[in-house]
């Protein structure tokens, strides 16, 4: 994760939550200020879901879990999950709120803490809403420790609701947010309006590449976003 994000999640929403709709401002999974539609939020879980083929036998890592909102909504279908997030307030509410007996939270940088905190081998890795915040360096230590963890088994790793470079103009619609957009990049930061890091199709592709990983990219669904979209790593020869 990039140093300005580091600090921007550290004291992001900092104060304690008192609610079910707190929990989606303190992750901000919101819009216009409110928390997402029930039915978005559904298809948010949905998407993780189907795209990992979850399964009762399985155990999940959950990295930048945040709050444990949607690691919470996927308990019930795998046997173990471990979650991960280095922001302490986060991790604070989701064993306040979205605890379960078969989820572990743990405070760690997923770039170096995985081999400390993963006690088990994972069948299925996620990384939800997150990559905007790291770069291709830092996620690929990411992907090296999950591939270390994994111990030559099968894996499946998917990554959602990454801001699509070839996409940015969704987001960036009018003449002035273009501009703004170019500036911003010119400028050479990486947070862009709360959004991160806009990744190329070809950058995600080579990091699968260099580590002997299939890659399969594909669009959110609209109902979630039209700029952003999901990115499925797995070993050769997994299903």
């Amino acid at each position: 994760m990039s140093e300005s994000w580091r600090a921007f999640w550290s004291g992001y929403r900092t104060g304690p939550a008192a609610s079910e709709a707190d929990l989606f401002v303190q992750v901000g999974k919101t819009v216009s200020r409110e928390p997402v539609p029930l039915l978005v939020f559904r298809e948010m879980v949905q998407q993780v879901v189907d795209g990992l083929d979850l399964q009762s036998t399985d155990h999940l890592v959950d990295l930048c879990c945040g709050n444990g909102l949607i690691t919470h909504a996927l308990a019930h279908l795998v046997e173990q999950i471990t979650a991960i997030d280095f922001a302490e307030h986060l991790i604070d509410s989701a064993l306040r709120f979205k605890a379960k007996a078969n989820i572990r939270y743990c405070v760690g940088d997923v770039e170096t803490a995985l081999s400390r905190e993963v006690k088990r081998p994972p069948d299925k890795v996620l990384m939800n809403d997150s990559l905007g915040y790291f770069t291709p360096e830092s996620f690929g230590l990411v992907l090296d420790s999950v591939l270390a963890l994994t111990q030559d088994r099968p894996m499946q790793f998917l990554v959602t609701g990454v801001p699509a470079y070839a996409l940015r103009w969704s987001f960036y619609d009018t003449p002035e947010r273009r501009m703004r957009f170019m500036a911003l990049e010119q400028e050479g930061g990486d947070t862009f309006d709360g959004m991160g890091r806009w990744w190329r199709e070809d950058e995600l592709r080579e990091i699968g590449a260099l580590r002997r990983l299939d890659v399969e990219i594909a669009p959110q669904s609209p109902a979630l976003s039209e700029y952003r979209i999901n990115v499925a790593y797995r070993q050769r020869g997994t299903p």
